[in-house]
């Protein structure tokens, strides 16, 4: 079902910007044209297979090459999907502001794309169910338990935008970032010892809670709509 929906996507892609490429030729001989507005979804965030989301953005231009985003997340897991093996549910939502500045045009460059640099705060929060095995007198059991986590981050981000006609943008990026998460769990029995989750170790089992700073790499693949 994966591949479907990766399939279904890509074909929408093939579809959409092939109707674009008699629109792109007045960017051989143009500088490229920067939009003032629009809203982005992201299909990243989508396909990420282990807490995949429905992020939708509105950006505008801010001033001269510059540009300020907030966008939206609504975070859910695949009823169809087995993996990762001890993670039974997951939803919550997130936000993120983001202010990016865009490369200057130099002669020579390509008319069809424009790099660019971003910084972006966000915070998340995440409603999840995990099965972990517990040591109990010598016998290990399994037990179902709740995670409540709530995340702060910040990204800096390197990307470039493909122009596809006057509407329509690709946005590719990747970069360096990290958050602090502050996680609650909920109670297991006293004589439980936690032991393992399957490949969910993000969710360990703390019956004291948890404070952690993690370093993460945020990759982007995303459709704009000029409005």
């Amino acid at each position: 079902m994966n591949r479907l929906i990766f399939s279904t996507i890509v074909s929408f892609l093939c579809w959409a910007l092939s109707g674009q490429t008699a629109t792109t030729d007045y960017l051989q001989d143009a500088e490229p044209v920067d939009y003032n507005k629009g809203l982005r979804v992201s299909i990243s965030h989508f396909l990420d297979p282990t807490t995949p989301a429905v992020v939708v953005g509105y950006e505008r231009k801010v001033s001269d090459r510059s540009y300020l985003r907030h966008e939206g997340a609504i975070y859910f897991r695949y009823g169809f999907s087995t993996e990762p093996q001890g993670l039974l549910g997951l939803s919550g939502f997130g936000v993120r502001t983001a202010f990016r500045r865009i490369k200057p045009y130099r002669f020579g460059n390509s008319r069809r794309e424009r790099s660019y640099i971003e910084t972006s705060l966000d915070y998340r929060y995440y409603d999840v169910d995990v099965a972990g095995d517990f040591s109990r007198n010598g016998f290990s059991q399994r037990i179902n338990y709740a995670v409540w986590q709530h995340s702060l981050g910040i990204n800096l981000i390197f990307g470039q935008v493909l122009y596809f006609g006057s509407k329509l943008r690709l946005d590719i990026s990747v970069g360096i970032g990290g958050y602090v998460a502050f996680q609650r769990f909920s109670e297991v029995p006293e004589d439980a010892r936690f032991r393992t989750n399957e490949d969910v170790a993000v969710w360990d089992h703390s019956p004291d809670g948890r404070v952690t700073g993690r370093p993460r790499i945020p990759l982007g693949l995303s459709l704009v709509y000029v409005l």
